[in-house]
């Protein structure tokens, strides 16, 4: 027998010792290859076995038409399920600005009703105030109405006072009424004069002194004036006014 050197012996074992992680990486990476296939193969064979399950579990033709049972849904089915749920979701954002515009609808809805309740009430208090205007004209238009008939009563009491001095002196005589007439007030004299006879008043006249019978002719004459000043006046053209078109 050759006699192996000791060399020779540790150059092949160290060789050996080499190769050993090389196999030991290309065994990894097979099982690695394997293991992909069957995780890539796994689905398939799911999806066989619950089809081949479907099929096991379905009833024969005949019962389905008799039970009138619509066949079950496969995937063709799922799809526009999801595609109807993916729209429910999706109108998540109109169905919240719908809210959002409704909520602004109602609060103009109840501002809208605040102001026409203000308005009802700012009509209310301009209606009452009108009644009480309107009452108040009312009552100025009765006191006006009792002032008129109590200034008609008391010229009447005057007129019917002064009818009397009238009677008074005509019944005296032209010396002695003319007496008087000089010392009368010229408002009273003015009155009395005017009431009497125009005959009468001439003989007295002539009986009174120069500057009483001045006085008197004098007040005799702005009555007159002032008597036809209110009778041009009277006798002008009303002026009616109008209510500008609204």
């Amino acid at each position: 027998m050759k006699k192996v050197s000791v060399k020779r012996i540790a150059s092949l074992a160290s060789r050996e010792v080499r190769v050993l992680p090389v196999l030991a990486a290309a065994a990894g990476a097979l099982l690695l290859l394997k293991g992909v296939q069957i995780a890539m193969d796994a689905p398939g064979a799911i999806s066989g076995a619950r089809m081949a399950v479907a099929q096991d579990s379905e009833p024969p033709a005949a019962e389905k038409q008799d039970s009138g049972e619509k066949p079950a849904d496969t995937g063709e089915k799922a799809a526009p399920e999801t595609a109807e749920a993916e729209s429910v979701v999706d109108t998540g954002t109109p169905v919240s600005a719908e809210e959002a515009i409704n909520a602004r609808l109602s609060e103009r809805r109840k501002q809208l009703e605040k102001f026409e309740t203000d308005l009802k009430m700012r009509e209310s208090l301009l209606r009452a105030a009108e009644l009480r205007i309107e009452q108040r004209l009312s009552e100025l238009k009765s006191l006006e109405s009792r002032l008129n008939a109590t200034l008609k009563e008391r010229e009447e009491q005057e007129a019917e006072r002064f009818k009397n001095l009238v009677t008074m002196y005509q019944a005296m005589k032209p010396k002695d009424a003319a007496a008087v007439f000089d010392r009368l007030d010229t408002q009273v004299l003015v009155e009395v004069a005017s009431g009497m006879d125009p005959r009468t008043m001439a003989e007295i006249v002539s009986k009174m002194t120069p500057e009483g019978a001045e006085r008197l002719t004098i007040a005799l004459m702005n009555r007159a004036a002032e008597k036809e000043e209110g009778l041009k006046v009277q006798d002008l053209p009303q002026i009616v006014g109008t209510q500008p078109a609204s």
